[in-house]
């Protein structure tokens, strides 16, 4: 499957929701994949910066940060592309979720850790 294909074929299955519903399903779906672009973005901006911090403890904790919110972006990703049925979406999504704020919250506490 072609990355063109990847992103065309939820735009379309958009469409065809839009055709059966109202406007705010329409747009909610593009606001969806906004927030994942953001979040894709975000991810990779702060893995970048970690790498510029060359292993430092900052650096370390971006690290953590980072690989949170992209799981949190394949947790969205897990609901908008079609690939199980719609309760086994369910759960992959709130287990992905859970794991990416989970790092974050490792994170955080490391940046407490910091100041104390």
């Amino acid at each position: 499957m072609s990355i063109f294909t990847f992103l065309v074929v939820p735009f379309v299955y958009a469409q065809e929701i839009a055709q059966e519903a109202g406007p705010t399903t329409f747009a909610g779906s593009y606001t969806l994949w906004i927030a994942i672009v953001i979040g894709l973005v975000a991810s990779i901006l702060t893995f970048r910066y970690a790498i510029q911090m060359k292993g430092s403890t900052v650096g370390q904790i971006l690290n953590l940060f980072g690989f949170g919110m992209f799981v949190v972006v394949l947790g969205f990703l897990s609901v908008v592309v079609a690939w199980a049925e719609a309760p086994t979406q369910k759960i992959v999504h709130d287990l992905l979720f859970i794991l990416g704020y989970i790092l974050m919250l490792v994170g955080a506490s490391r940046i407490r850790r910091l100041s104390a």
